[in-house]
């Protein structure tokens, strides 16, 4: 009865801690490793087929601060001719301005989180043609290259389409024979669920923090342990900490 009865302390201590730390806004945090969503068009999130955690569309029009001198939804642009104004209308979706690409200019895009779907425009003008390539983490490629679609000096080439069967991290592009853009540059990310995250809901909150106080002491010596977040062999002081540290 004594050991029932400290139990029944510990948990009250902890869900008045919870209480607390909500008072002063940790519901509202962002979850660790979430994408930047500057520039986001809006739009409901994509469902990605393995784990993960999925954002809402964010796209970028290359107009204003341009990729090539930081992260923008999540995506680093590096090479290439980076965002410019050539006169050609047809050569940009929107706006202004377009990434342009040369063949003695390549461009690596870096995803800071799984991409699970794209939406591009991705033109070539006449003579040139382009490529962009798919890479996981591992820099291994996956599908095919998507090609350009059009040339944009003579026709408004349509936006292009591409969901992925596993994450893509790199994309690669290329041009031969001359320019190729790149426009309205449209992306589904997802991230790794926040650790607490205890009923994949992609929110660390009450229902976690049940959970976790819930399976309080050793851990079955059979069977997984998703509360032992310290991977310690108990679900203790600890854990709690580290579940409360990443609340919201």
């Amino acid at each position: 009865m004594k050991r029932t009865s400290q139990r029944r302390v510990r948990i009250a201590k902890a869900v008045t801690l919870s209480g607390c730390l909500a008072g002063v806004g940790m519901l509202g945090a962002a979850p660790p490793g979430s994408i930047s969503n500057e520039g986001r068009t809006g739009g409901s999130p994509i469902a990605y087929a393995g784990n993960g955690c999925p954002l809402p569309p964010c796209t970028i029009d290359f107009e204003g601060a341009c990729p090539d001198q930081g992260e923008i939804c999540g995506a680093i642009f590096a090479g290439g001719s980076g965002c410019v104004i050539d006169g050609l209308p047809f050569c940009y979706s929107s706006g202004l301005f377009s990434y342009r690409v040369d063949p003695d200019a390549p461009a690596s895009i870096s995803l800071l989180g799984d991409l699970v779907a794209l939406d591009v425009f991705f033109a070539n003008v006449v003579g040139s043609s382009g490529q962009m390539r798919f890479f996981n983490a591992d820099k291994i490629e996956i599908g095919t290259p998507m090609d350009t679609n059009g040339e944009c000096d003579e026709f408004m080439p349509k936006i292009q389409s591409r969901v992925f069967d596993e994450p893509v991290r790199f994309i690669e592009v290329s041009a031969t024979g001359g320019q190729v853009y790149i426009d309205d540059f449209s992306i589904n990310p997802r991230f790794e669920p926040p650790l607490g995250d205890l009923d994949g809901d992609c929110v660390v909150g009450v229902k976690d923090l049940l959970i976790l106080l819930g399976a309080w002491g050793p851990c079955p010596k059979k069977g997984d342990c998703p509360a032992d977040l310290d991977k310690s062999g108990d679900v203790g002081v600890k854990d709690l900490l580290i579940l409360l540290g990443n609340w919201g």
